[in-house]
């Protein structure tokens, strides 16, 4: 603090006022530089997951950080669920984006039927739907992967989601689900906040992560003790 006195105490304040500047502007400066390095090292990182993406280039470049975020979320639990089905020695393994993209053109034959795929986790996400979901909802798949299920669902459906996604109910699900269309009658889309809503049936299995049974636990507790 300067306090205004004698001259030779007026003399000190002013340096001391001036040395307490130059260190707040010093101060201030390596926070500039710190920011700067932050968000650069930020947006290299954010640069180097959006080119991992297993999607078109011209469809990524446009994504903001929450969506890469989601999306690149999203693509690894599709490896958790690739991994929970059968064993297959000829299907593609998921081991790279060229991987997905690979089990991507294995399913061009959605094209060929009235329909598209939806893989949904127990809490309801949208791990993964195909790209031809465009087709029938007007929504995007980039916009959709990754996204809760109960946002694009009519309400009066929920209880019976739910119902479909407990786990401890084995079997086949089969449901009529209301799901947000952009799609008008003439062709036309909309934007989501004005979508209506389209009957979709949707048919499927739950999978579930094999647990091992308690004599391969105690099996391997032995070998780890001994």
């Amino acid at each position: 603090m300067c306090v205004p006195g004698g001259p030779e105490e007026v003399d000190k304040g002013h340096k001391l006022c001036a040395v307490t500047k130059r260190n707040n502007e010093k101060r201030k400066e390596k926070s500039r530089v710190a920011a700067r390095c932050r968000r650069t090292k930020e947006m290299q990182i954010f640069n180097e997951l959006t080119a991992a993406l297993p999607a078109k280039k011209e469809e990524v470049e446009q994504l903001d950080k929450a969506s890469v975020m989601r999306l690149a979320i999203s693509y690894l639990r599709v490896r958790d669920v690739v991994s929970m089905l059968p064993a297959d020695t000829d299907a593609p393994t998921l081991q790279s984006p060229k991987g997905l993209e690979e089990v991507q053109s294995e399913l061009s034959y959605m094209k060929a039927l009235d329909g598209f795929v939806l893989v949904l986790s127990q809490q309801g996400d949208i791990v993964y739907c195909s790209e031809n979901i465009a087709e029938h909802l007007g929504v995007s798949q980039m916009e959709i992967m990754g996204q809760s299920v109960f946002e694009f669902s009519h309400p009066c459906d929920h209880d019976e989601i739910r119902e479909a996604l407990r786990a401890s109910k084995v079997g086949r699900r089969d449901m009529l689900l209301r799901l947000k269309c952009t799609i008008t009658a003439k062709g036309r889309n909309v934007h989501l906040k004005s979508a209506s809503y389209k009957v979709i049936h949707l048919t499927g299995h739950m999978l579930t992560e094999e647990k091992p049974e308690n004599n391969e636990i105690d099996k391997k507790r032995w070998r780890k003790v001994k």
